[in-house]
């Protein structure tokens, strides 16, 4: 059995032969990506006269690989991979330098800071507390899933792209917030839990203490705590004196403070350590929203 350099080479060597006549003189190289908390290796098979192509995640397959799948057949899924990528979308890049093209398809996703350092070089976000509000392109219209780890093709938001575009930094934000402000989904865990059950859903129980808040899609929705009048929204509906958990990089739990900032700490560390995966949490920290400066603080 090779070993995961042994596995690259193999792959570089011979995706060609796998793939149609066009491709034949078709750059292909592996490069390091960058993702937000984890890192992968990149297959990269650009045809002659365009100008962008997929990553496709090497890891993944070599996973695959171990798990005895043959490497025919690894091999005939790339290639396939690739060549649906072209069908999908035969003008991508031209589509994503257009701000007309790209502004109705911006949205955000919240990451932590640490970690992700070196990702965030020459991105547009926010900074939030210790959080990042990353300004994202979902180019799931362009680009089919080339990682398992991704639920939504995004592309993030460079200062290089802001010359193609000819807007600002604050505009890029500013037009991402707005996107969003019209996606959150705001439950009581009683209807969260009769919602996944089947259930038809009574109105809000006044004296549930603990809330979900995410967007439409369940995907990525932890970002909907930064979008104007979500804030405002939840105090209309249960008070000002409420803690944030951070559940996910997809929800977080809104819960009616009962409890010191310290214990509600001690249940985030330890659901993150046994039932959130590592490329999906957000933070060990507890938050607070604060109505006088309009901001989330750590607790």
């Amino acid at each position: 059995m090779m070993n995961y350099e042994e596995f690259k080479d193999k792959v570089v060597a011979t995706i060609v032969g796998y793939l149609p006549e066009e491709y034949a003189d078709a750059m292909v190289k592996t490069d390091t990506v960058q993702k937000e908390g984890y890192d992968y290796d990149g297959l990269i098979i650009l045809r002659k006269g365009k100008r962008i192509a997929p990553n496709i995640c090497l890891n993944e397959f070599f996973e695959e690989y171990q798990n005895g799948t043959d490497m025919n057949e690894i091999l005939s899924t790339i290639a396939n991979m690739r060549t649906s990528n072209d069908i999908n979308n035969e003008n991508a890049g031209e589509k994503l330098m257009s701000w007309d093209n790209v502004k109705k398809k911006l949205v955000g996703k919240l990451i932590p800071v640490q970690g992700n350092e070196k990702y965030l070089e020459g991105k547009i976000y926010e900074k939030v507390a210790d959080l990042a509000f990353v300004c994202n392109i979902n180019a799931s219209d362009y680009f089919p899933k080339t990682n398992q780890k991704d639920s939504i093709a995004y592309v993030a938001i460079t200062d290089d792209m802001l010359k193609y575009y000819g807007v600002s930094k604050e505009e890029i934000v500013a037009r991402t917030l707005e996107n969003m402000e019209d996606d959150y989904s705001f439950l009581s865990m009683g209807e969260v839990m009769a919602e996944l059950c089947g259930m038809d859903t009574e109105p809000d129980d006044i004296g549930d203490p603990m809330y979900v808040l995410t967007n439409s899609s369940k995907i990525n929705g932890a970002a909907m705590l930064v979008v104007p009048g979500v804030m405002e929204m939840i105090r209309e509906k249960i008070g000002h004196d409420f803690v944030i958990l951070p559940s996910s990089i997809h929800e977080c739990l809104i819960v009616k403070k009962l409890a010191g900032s310290d214990e509600y700490r001690t249940m985030v560390r330890e659901v993150n350590n046994t039932q959130v995966d590592p490329q999906d949490r957000l933070s060990d920290n507890v938050y607070y929203y604060d109505y006088n400066t309009n901001e989330i603080k750590i607790a």
